[in-house]
């Protein structure tokens, strides 16, 4: 099952030292000019490979978010894992605007802010 966090669930969890895996599914097309430090970048087309590779690891923590807005592979991609066997699934539906403006330390290519 995939539970939903807050804006201020997520920037809590990133700037804490709880473990767990930040997943961005943003597209491979898309340029992000905004990155959370330590995310794997899989986009949706790569989600079974990636599960695969990762199978023991089914019980750690992710966080699911595309780099942008609500997406349609921000919901495709918690289906994707859920169906894999991944148990601890959290998905995060706003914009990394949102993270920044909540007190995220986020990375802008070239520049820590």
């Amino acid at each position: 099952m995939v539970r939903d966090i807050t804006t201020e669930d997520f920037v809590h969890m990133l700037n804490s030292d709880e473990e767990f895996i930040p997943f961005d599914v943003v597209s491979k097309d898309v340029r992000e000019d905004i990155v959370i430090r330590k995310a794997v970048r899989c986009p949706v087309e790569d989600i079974d490979k990636w599960a695969d590779e990762h199978f023991d690891s089914k019980d750690e923590k992710i966080v699911i978010y595309c780099g942008g807005n609500i997406c349609g592979s921000l919901y495709e991609a918690a289906k994707l894992l859920d169906n894999k066997g991944f148990s601890s699934l959290l998905k995060y539906e706003g914009s990394m605007e949102e993270l920044s403006g909540a007190g995220l330390d986020v990375y802008k290519p070239g520049v820590w802010t």
